[in-house]
């Protein structure tokens, strides 16, 4: 499954479970760690990108970019 989402000035895209990310990277929203088992991905309109992975069953949201109005403060996920 491959699924893209398209920000202001960059492109993020899950291919196999994998996350890649390309364009202009002013905040670093293409740099990007190593992420595993990627559900969903959403590409910030500008400066940001956030990722919904799943570890055996263990949900986690990944987010980074720039942090000027506390977009990588992502809250803990309740059990789904």
């Amino acid at each position: 499954m491959i699924e893209i989402s398209n920000g202001g000035t960059h492109t993020c895209r899950i291919d196999n479970k994998d996350i890649l990310c390309a364009g202009q990277n002013p905040f670093g929203q293409t740099t990007i760690a190593v992420l595993a088992n990627v559900l969903q991905v959403s590409a910030g309109l500008l400066d940001n990108d956030c990722v919904l992975t799943d570890d055996y069953n263990n949900y986690q949201v990944s987010d980074w970019g720039t942090d000027d109005k506390g977009m990588l403060d992502v809250p803990e996920l309740a059990s789904l």
